[in-house]
C-alpha cells in the first residue's frame, strides 16, 4: 500500500484530504484507503462567455475501515460520509469493519487484497494492522459462478416482468425489473471487482458500476426530468410495490424500464465477454 498520491491525483490532493478530515469528525476510522478514481471533463459554453471552459470533476473510490466496536450499518455510515464534501470532489464510499476486512484477507479475498496492495493510504490510526496479501489469482479468473448465477436469476426476473406487463400487472413488473437490475449489477460488480455488493439501492449500485466504466451509467443517466423519473420508479419499486397499498405505475414507464434493463444486461454480457476473454481485470488503481 502506498502513502503518496499518484501523479494524476496530485492536483486533487488538498480537496481529497479536506474530505478525509471532515469524515474523521463524523465517523472514526481505522484506515482510509483510496483504490481508484474517475475523472470527467465537462466543457461549458455560453453566448455570454464565448470562450469554452472546461470543468473537471473527480470521483474517488475509497474504502473506509471502521473499528471493532462500531456496530452501525454500512448504509448509515455512508449517509454520514456523503455529507462530507469538497468542491470538485465526489466519493464512492465502501464501509467495512476492520474485523471483516481482516477476515476477508485471511480467506484470500481478491478485492481486498488488490485494495491493500495497490491502494493509497489516506489515513491510518496505527492501532490495528492489516494483513499484507500474498500472491493471488488475478481478478476474474475462475470466478464466473456468481456471475452465471446472477445472470440466470436476473434473466428470470426479466422474463416475469415481461409477462406482468402483458397481463397489465404493472406494479409487479416494476418490482421484478428492480430485481433484475439488481442481479445484473451485483454480478457485474463481483465479476469485475471481486467485490460482493449487498444493497438494494439502485443509486448505490450505479455508483459502484461507475468504478468499472461509463457504459452502465449511460443506460440510466438521470440527466433529465424524464430520466430522473425512470430512476425513481426503478429505485422505489423494491419497497413501494410491497408496502404501498395504493401503488400505481403506468404501462409506458414499465415498458421503457423493461427496454433499459434488457439493454443493461446486453452491455454487461458484452463487456464481460470482451474483458475476460482478453484476460483483463478491472480495479482502477489510485
Amino acid at each position: 500500500m502506498e502513502k503518496s498520491f499518484k501523479k494524476e491525483l496530485e492536483a486533487f490532493q488538498e480537496p481529497i484530504m479536506n474530505v478525509v478530515a471532515k469524515t474523521q469528525r463524523r465517523v472514526r476510522a481505522e484506515k482510509i484507503i483510496c483504490f481508484g478514481y474517475q475523472v470527467v471533463d465537462m466543457m461549458k459554453w455560453s453566448f455570454m462567455a464565448p470562450q469554452h471552459e472546461i470543468e473537471r470533476q473527480i470521483t474517488c473510490n475509497i474504502l473506509y475501515v471502521t473499528g471493532h466496536s462500531e456496530r452501525r450499518r454500512a448504509k448509515d455510515y455512508i449517509a454520514m460520509l456523503e455529507e462530507c464534501k469538497a468542491p470538485g470532489i465526489g466519493v464512492t464510499w465502501l464501509v467495512h469493519n476492520i474485523y471483516a476486512v481482516q477476515t476477508a484477507l485471511k480467506a484470500g479475498d481478491k478485492f481486498y487484497a488488490a485494495v491493500i496492495r495497490d491502494g493509497v493510504l489516506l489515513y491510518d490510526d496505527d492501532l490495528a494492522g492489516l494483513l499484507l496479501p500474498g500472491e493471488t489469482v488475478p481478478l476474474g479468473v475462475g470466478e464466473n459462478s456468481k456471475w452465471n448465477a446472477c445472470l440466470q436469476l436476473g434473466g428470470d426476473f426479466l422474463s416475469v416482468a415481461k409477462v406482468a406487463i402483458e397481463t397489465e400487472k404493472f406494479g409487479l413488473a416494476a418490482f421484478h425489473l428492480h430485481q433484475a437490475f439488481e442481479q445484473f449489477a451485483v454480478g457485474v460488480v463481483h465479476a469485475f471487482m471481486g467485490y460482493t455488493a449487498i444493497t438494494h439501492s439502485v443509486d448505490r449500485l450505479l455508483n459502484l458500476l461507475d468504478m468499472i466504466g461509463p457504459e452502465f451509467r449511460s443506460v440510466f443517466p438521470g440527466n433529465t426530468k424524464e430520466e430522473e423519473k425512470l430512476l425513481k420508479v426503478l429505485s422505489s419499486a423494491y419497497s413501494d410495490v410491497r408496502y404501498m397499498s395504493d401503488y400505481t405505475v403506468g404501462r409506458r414507464i414499465v415498458s421503457i424500464l423493461l427496454e433499459r434493463v434488457a439493454m443493461f444486461e446486453t452491455i454487461a454480457v458484452a463487456l464481460y465477454d470482451e474483458r475476460f476473454e482478453s484476460g483483463q481485470t478491472q480495479i482502477a488503481k489510485a
